[in-house]
């Protein structure tokens, strides 16, 4: 199924290949990228819902294509479909003959599936493949889709266990929406006479890797169509993949008609086998057989040339399971052998029906269902009332009949993710496609003496993945207890080594049993070593002296303390581990598309390329801020990364291949940066659980806001509030009128707010109000779409019972319209839906629109509903005057698209002209206007506009003052003359710096100014407060002087500047909040608001001091703090200034023992104005405040080192430097830097 999707044009996507030189098993240690990279731009799709299995109509398969589909890739198994032998009979009742087909539900719904597992862990994560041959993964509705191929996870476990798994085709009965054309269309010819969609079934067969299909055709449909579909069955066997299979539901006859025979018979054989020619590999026997039906089932199949084995003896177990009337034993003959093999029909209730989607209990139903009470498949039953157990009646089969052999024990669901035993992931998850081979024998265990071990899988730990064996129970010390893990056939040789990993045991061997030989093998630890984190431990051997020798079966001594044990079993592995193994490298990592759930969480679809060799999956990291953590696994070259957030940095994804041995080779790994959507400002909206209240009643209002919301801020005029949390406001109003509410969101992209204008109704005492169910009253009628049956009609969402409903399946936009007779005034609905009634909550109904009119034909919106999940809604409204309301279903179910009402409520009064108090909506109105009115800021607008506004809000005051007794001329003139105010405002000019100012950067928020030089020649720059600049200022002017003034002996020690603001006449201007003295040039009035100069400096010269000079530069006023950032920029914060020197350390001479005064010295190269020129760039910063971490880490006050360095010199003074008769002495020079700022500071003019 396509997902409708947008095209944006996103981010950059960098690749990365390798970051470690060799391959290491611990996937924490990703430190560096060492190969190269590329960045390029693409176009991501967006998509309403992450990817998805297939569900199809006939004309839908016929334009599909793999190329075409954009889930397609991600529903795809690139797991090979392993070989696998029978296992030694475990209990004398077992057959190696018969075989197992499990029709199983093995996805929730038929569509909506998600195609990669998800954040959920009640799912139906099969483990007991030994005793499958076939998977039907059964599924298919009229509403969803008829033509339904397994999801990718579902194909990657059977594969791996080396069982094949089929599609499904199912043309339901006509009770059930099927449709005769279906079964028409699916068996079409194109001009060569071929079945173009048998061909399509095996086109998507092939490309999403599974093996074949069940085709269930339980329509009527008429003799010539049963004849074609016949021939379409012929096709697809001439067309097929050895490997691939075609199954057949015995339902319908040559004629056309549904008719289950429960048998193999001359009506039904020839859509099993037409003479030589094969039709079917296997039929599905409908639950109508008997034992005689099926002995004839037995002999016409031989008769036949056939196997009875290929014919299924159906068990219907989808309602009561274990419990169900007919049980395997009833297959048997009189010899206890079964006649045909084992179709057993929905055996996923040991989740569903049985286990009500509770874990615990679905584990204890797998065991009785497929093993046996015991849990011991070498016990038998010999009560027929017993269900018995699969176990008792077909042997295990095993996938292990190659080396290497490792499993970590991992079922495909659960809680918590480890990795090397590190906790690394929390939180609920499903994933088939990495589980694990695990047990054949479920379970065999032989306690020694005393011991009482039993064994389960444990969510609580593991070592790699999500589960682990938990064995517990009494253990003595030295007493040994077996268990018999695994049936193999398998052949080491002189280099294969095995190992186990696990924790709290004493000591494990390692038990083996070899072909034709007496008795086990059993194996001591070589060497046990600790091994991860928490405690786990590995215990290996070797097996060189099993080379040439044919393992059978696998087990394990445990060996444990005295007393009650736990003993985790985290993985095993029998093989070459000491020979690397050579993977393909990860390439071309690719971000195909994303869903954004909201502006917090995008889940992102990667894909990869590979070219798989000895590769059996990858695993995935997500480095960001917060170091690496673990995202992910697959077997497939596509993931979809679920709900990922968003973090202060854009993550990297990492993809990192693992060969047979579960090894990660990090130097084959490949990697994109992922970007998130721009954050925008939050979406909110308010909703009440009442809107139409009697006076002091409390009212619960709730904002449902973006998860990016850092503040919600309610304004409810006239209410009281009762309590306030992060999203509700409890309010109470003590007056009748109706009241208006609104909230405003904030983040940090900035703040929305969202307005109920009228929106609730506040009565009081003397109204004689009464609401109730309108849609109970008398002669209310409805019509619609549609319903499924009679006794699924409208009315039945009116009788208010909770166990009849309407329902509609018919249509894609299911909608109801109620007559309620005459004009009402309505103030909320109650719908029930699928939940409410007993049914699935995943069928409540999921978005919908009500809508409200006076004639039936002109239609007010006043719900809209989405991404309901509840199994009872209520949406209450602004009370309004109607006769019609029409429910109009825009998403049946989150999954289908069938409506589920179970009843319908129109709550509101049956009466029309409801006034709660006198001019109650005008009086809302002008509340609204003068609260509005009160918030606008008056710098923002001219004083003539605003001091109108002004006017206007005091006479709407008065109004408000005197509601009661003022007419609704009155109000309604002051509604008009505060609209009219509002609507006048003018705002100010924008600042001249800020629409035309030279080499001028603004912060976000507008409250910090940079100026860099107008002309660029130089590379001082200010960072100032925008509080501090008049309007007409355009730029900043930085002049050099050729000499300076300070200290007549040292003219040449000093670059001088001359800086100042001007406008666009190039006019020098003076800063707001300042002041002109003699001593100084400027002193800002408020010592808290500051500048920042930033001044260039080389980076060869030590700065000593800075100082703030007189007027005309020869006096020190006083020392000013300065701090050095990482630029080579010295940063001078201050309130007062004009002119600044900037005292340096002097440069020691190495001529000269005795150093004299710079002027006394002609030839000293520091006299070179030249020798302070400096050559740093300076950076343009837009940042509002100067941020410690851009500074150097130290900062200095300039009297400390002044006091310390200057002992003989009285600041401000014009004297020589002392003459010190030390050739170490240092004496200090001033180098002055010329700020002349007209007020506090003066700005910049370009040069022509």
């Amino acid at each position: 199924m396509k997902s409708k999707h947008k095209k944006y044009i996103a981010i950059s996507v960098i690749t990365l290949t390798g970051f470690l030189a060799s391959p290491s098993t611990n996937p924490f240690h990703y430190v560096t990228f060492a190969q190269e990279t590329s960045t390029e731009t693409s176009s991501i799709s967006h998509y309403e819902r992450n990817p998805e299995s297939t569900a199809l109509f006939p004309n839908t398969l016929l334009t599909w294509s793999v190329s075409t589909d954009p889930n397609a890739v991600f529903n795809i198994s690139k797991v090979p479909l392993a070989s696998r032998v029978n296992g030694p009979n475990t209990n004398a009742n077992q057959s190696q003959e018969a075989k197992v087909l499990s029709i199983a539900i093995v996805n929730k719904n038929t569509s909506g599936t998600p195609s990669q597992g998800g954040k959920n862990k009640e799912i139906y994560n099969f483990t007991n493949w030994q005793y499958v041959d076939t998977l039907v993964a059964w599924a298919g509705s009229a509403g969803e889709g008829i033509i339904v191929p397994p999801s990718g996870d579902i194909t990657d476990v059977a594969h791996r266990n080396g069982v094949p798994v089929l599609g499904t085709v199912f043309f339901p009965p006509r009770a059930y929406g099927g449709k005769s054309d279906w079964v028409r269309e699916f068996v079409q010819k194109d001009a060569n006479g071929n079945y173009v969609m048998a061909d399509k079934l095996l086109e998507m067969a092939d490309a999403y890797g599974f093996d074949g299909w069940f085709i269930n055709q339980e329509t009527g449909t008429d003799a010539q169509t049963a004849s074609e579909l016949k021939q379409l069955l012929m096709y697809l066997q001439q067309h097929k993949k050895p490997h691939q299979q075609i199954v057949w539901y015995d339902s319908m006859l040559p004629s056309g008609d549904v008719y289950w025979q429960g048998e193999l018979n001359t009506r039904n054989s020839m859509y099993f086998q037409d003479g030589e020619q094969r039709v079917s590999d296997k039929m599905f026997l409908d639950f109508r057989w008997t034992s005689s039906t099926l002995d004839n089932s037995k002999n016409i199949a031989r008769a036949l040339n056939r196997s009875p084995f290929e014919l299924f003896a159906g068990l219907d177990v989808q309602a009561n399971g274990i419990n169900s009337s007919r049980k395997p034993h009833h297959i048997l003959d009189n010899k206890g052998q079964l006649k045909t093999s084992i179709g057993l029909y929905v055996p996923d209730w040991t989740l569903r029906d049985g286990g009500k989607y509770n874990l615990d209990a679905y584990w204890e139903n797998e065991k009785k269902f497929w093993i046996n009470n015991a849990g011991d498949p070498r016990q038998v039953t010999q009560n027929n009332s017993d269900w018995g157990g699969i176990s008792n009646y077909v042997v295990e089969k095993t996938p292990i009949t190659t080396l290497p052999f490792v499993t970590q024990f991992n079922v495909g669901n659960g809680t918590q993710m480890f990795r090397q035993g590190k906790l690394v992931q929390t939180g609920d998850f499903n994933n088939r496609s990495v589980q694990d081979i695990l047990p054949t024998y479920r379970w065999i265990i032989d306690n020694g003496n005393g011991n009482t071990l039993q064994a389960s899988f444990s969510y609580q730990d593991a070592f790699n993945g999500g589960s682990s064996i938990l064995l517990t129970g009494n253990m003595n010390k030295d007493i040994s207890s077996f268990i018999k893990l695994y049936a193999t056939s398998i052949n080491p040789d002189s280099s294969s080594e095995a190992y186990l990993i696990s924790k709290g045991d004493q000591k494990v061997e390692l038990v083996l049993s070899v072909e034709n030989a007496d008795k086990p093998i059993t194996l001591t630890s070589q060497q046990t070593t600790a091994v991860g984190e928490n405690n786990w431990k590995k215990h290996q051997f070797s097996l060189k002296d099993l080379a040439g020798k044919k393992v059978t079966s696998i087990g394990i001594n445990v060996y444990g303390e005295n007393g009650n044990q736990s003993i985790y079993i985290g993985e095993l592995g029998i093989g070459d581990f000491k020979t690397e193994q050579v993977v393909s490298p990860v390439t071309q990592v690719n971000v195909l598309g994303k869903t954004v759930h909201d502006d917090l969480t995008e889940s992102v679809r990667l894909s990869w390329q590979s070219a798989g060799e000895n590769t059996t999956g990858y695993s995935i990291y997500r480095q960001d801020e917060n170091g690496q953590t673990f995202v992910g696994e697959t077997s497939n070259t596509a993931f979809t990364l679920i709900e990922q957030k968003r973090g202060k940095q854009n993550p990297t994804y990492i993809i990192v291949p693992r060969d047979k041995n579960h090894v990660e080779h990090t130097d084959k790994s490949s990697s994109t940066t992922y970007q998130f959507e721009k954050m925008n400002t939050p979406e909110i909206s308010i909703h009440a659980n009442k809107t139409f209240v009697r006076a002091g009643e409390e009212i619960v209002l709730t904002a449902k806001a973006s998860p990016s919301t850092e503040k919600i801020s309610w304004r409810i005029p006239e209410a009281d509030i009762i309590s306030e949390n992060d999203r509700t406001i409890t309010v109470k109003f003590k007056k009748a009128g109706i009241f208006s509410a609104f909230a405003t969101a904030e983040n940090l992209a900035g703040q929305s707010t969202d307005k109920k204008e009228q929106y609730i109704s506040v009565y009081d005492d003397s109204s004689q109000f009464s609401i109730e169910n309108l849609a109970l009253l008398p002669n209310v009628t409805a019509n619609g779409s549609g319903f499924t049956n009679n006794s699924e009609s409208y009315r039945f969402a009116f009788d208010d019972k909770l166990n009849t409903k309407w329902c509609d399946n018919r249509n894609e936009h299911p909608y109801m319209t109620v007559d309620l007779g005459s004009k009402k005034t309505i103030t909320g609905f109650e719908l029930h839906h699928a939940q409410a009634g007993g049914e699935n909550s995943e069928w409540n109904t999921k978005d919908y629109d009500i809508l409200v009119s006076d004639d039936g034909q002109n239609w007010t919106t006043v719900v809209e509903h989405r991404n309901n999940t509840k199994a009872v809604t209520q949406d209450s409204i602004p009370k309004i005057e109607g006769r019609y309301v029409k429910l109009f279903i825009q998403k049946a179910e989150f999954t289908g698209n069938t409506a589920r009402i179970y009843e319908f409520k129109i709550f509101g009064i049956n009466k029309t002209n409801v006034e709660v108090s006198k001019n109650a909506t005008l009086i809302s109105k002008l509340r609204d206007l003068h609260h509005e009115a009160k918030e606008v800021l008056p710098n923002d607008y001219t004083k003539e506009s605003f001091e109108a506004l002004e006017d206007a809000i005091k006479k709407s005051k008065t109004v408000l003052d005197n509601e009661a007794t003022t007419e609704a001329d009155a109000v309604q003139n002051s509604i008009n003359q505060l609209s009219e105010a509002l609507k006048q405002l003018t705002l100010k000019p924008s600042p001249v710096y800020e629409t035309k100012g030279i080499n001028v950067t603004l912060n976000e928020d507008k409250t910090m100014a940079t100026f860099k030089d107008n002309d660029n020649d130089t590379s001082v720059f200010v960072k100032i407060p925008v509080s501090m600049l008049p309007d007409n200022i355009q730029s900043l002017v930085v002049k050099k002087r050729p000499t300076s003034t300070i200290h007549n002996k040292m003219n040449n020690l000093f670059d001088t500047y001359d800086i100042y603001f001007v406008d666009e006449q190039g006019i020098e201007q003076p800063l707001k909040k300042s002041q002109t003295s003699q001593d100084r040039s400027v002193t800002l009035e408020n010592t808290n608001e500051k500048l920042e100069i930033f001044i260039p400096i080389n980076k060869d010269k030590k700065v000593l001091n800075t100082h703030l000079l007189n007027l005309d530069g020869t006096e020190i006023v006083k020392n000013l703090e300065w701090t050095l950032n990482t630029d080579n920029h010295i940063i001078i914060s201050t309130n007062d200034f004009r002119t600044i020197a900037i005292e340096f350390e002097e440069e020691k001479s190495t001529e000269n023992p005795i150093v004299k005064p710079k002027d006394e010295d002609s030839n000293n190269p520091s006299s070179n104005p030249k020798s302070n020129t400096d050559t740093t760039t300076s950076t343009t910063s837009t940042s509002s405040t100067t941020n410690s971490d851009s500074h150097s880490t130290s900062s200095h006050q300039s009297s400390q080192s002044e006091q310390k360095n200057n002992k003989n010199t009285k600041p401000g003074k014009n004297k020589e430097l002392p003459y010190t008769g030390s050739s170490n002495s240092l004496f200090t020079v001033f180098l002055g830097f010329i700020i002349s700022l007209s007020g506090l500071f003066v700005a910049l003019k370009r040069k022509k």
